[in-house]
């Protein structure tokens, strides 16, 4: 007779234990929420995703319309009403509503259970940030909206730390000072952003009504007057009006080199309209400009409603061939079209250049 022995009951006990362990752990870390920062990626957010692929990557979490202190049309993205992330994705307006169709440009993360890597997270304070990435190398304080960003020696290409202090600015500057090594005890990681490593084009943006002056000595009155703003790379804007009309032109500083943007009427409002510069490692190569379009026909078609609305793109010197005007309602995402054109010109001509 074939006796079977019974395993003892203590054995059964740590078996089924340990089977019980095993699939806590299993379902925990399937449960885990991705919250890993890349040069590509916040979480389960990629560069280049979609407006409409970046709200079903998020579910539990809202996405609406946010704007900064550069009045950039950007996206928050909350849950439980705190904002984790805002994102960008090209658009320009900041009371439009989110375009599904955008794409995914640039995110900044402010949560502090998001990090890198290496563990570097929002709120981190910088003595630590200096054991993850290394010899700090440089704070830098942006020159229009004094922000400021870190630069360690072992920072990763593709992400931005932008800081904070406590008690005001992260940084110990002396005067007329941009940049230094010594921070506030206090100075810590405020956010976290991304935009592609290896992403050589980026833009950057001139508010035709908040960021012009007028000279300090202007024309007489009742005779015509100028508006300077603010510009990228030795370029700036210029604006000024004739007898029937508003010129919008791009000039250096040093006046040598004039390109003309647009010819608009007199009651072209400049509420609300940005120049935006495309840019390629930083140097800007290219303009974008909504404008309106005329008839042409009358005596003074400047005068009369316009007949439609544009998107200008024109190169600056050395990429006069950028010439494309980009019809803003037939064309979806003309905005992003009006990139595309101007940074497929510019690398069209980079082939040439190199062969």
């Amino acid at each position: 007779m074939r006796i079977t022995r019974r395993p003892p009951l203590l054995v059964l006990t740590v078996l089924v234990i340990s089977i019980g362990l095993a699939f806590i752990t299993n379902q925990g870390a399937a449960s885990v929420p991705n919250r890993l920062i890349t040069r590509q990626a916040a979480g389960p957010v990629r560069l280049g995703m979609t407006v409409s692929e970046a709200r079903r990557a998020l579910p539990g979490f809202t996405l609406s319309r946010t704007s900064d202190g550069e009045g950039l049309a950007l996206i928050a993205v909350k849950r439980a009403g705190k904002t984790i992330m805002t994102m960008y994705g090209g658009e320009v307006n900041p009371k439009a509503r989110l375009n599904e169709r955008a794409r995914i440009e640039y995110i900044e993360v402010w949560d502090q259970s998001y990090h890198t890597a290496a563990g570097v997270h929002p709120k981190m304070r910088l003595p630590e940030v200096v054991q993850k990435y290394g010899e700090l190398k440089e704070i830098m304080m942006s020159e229009i909206e004094s922000r400021e960003y870190a630069t360690f020696a072992q920072q990763p290409v593709g992400i931005q730390l932008r800081l904070m202090a406590d008690d005001g600015m992260a940084g110990v500057y002396g005067e007329e000072e941009r940049t230094t090594t010594r921070y506030s005890p206090s100075a810590h990681v405020f956010s976290i952003s991304i935009n592609g490593a290896g992403k050589k084009f980026s833009s950057a943006y001139t508010d035709l009504k908040s960021d012009c002056t007028s000279p300090m000595a202007q024309s007489p009155e009742g005779q015509h007057s100028s508006l300077y703003c603010k510009g990228q790379g030795g370029y700036r804007i210029h604006i000024f009006d004739s007898a029937m009309s508003l010129h919008i032109n791009v000039e250096t500083v040093d006046k040598k080199v004039l390109i003309p943007l647009a010819t608009q009427s007199l009651d072209y409002d400049k509420q609300g309209h940005k120049i935006e510069w495309r840019l390629f490692d930083g140097k800007p190569f290219a303009v974008i400009l909504r404008a309106f379009k005329y008839s042409g026909e009358g005596q003074y078609p400047l005068q009369e409603k316009p007949t439609g609305e544009v998107l200008m793109v024109k190169g600056l010197s050395g990429y006069e061939e950028i010439d494309y005007e980009v019809d803003v309602k037939s064309m979806p995402n003309a905005n992003e079209r009006a990139r595309e054109l101007a940074d497929a010109a510019h690398e069209a001509q980079s082939k040439e250049t190199a062969s």
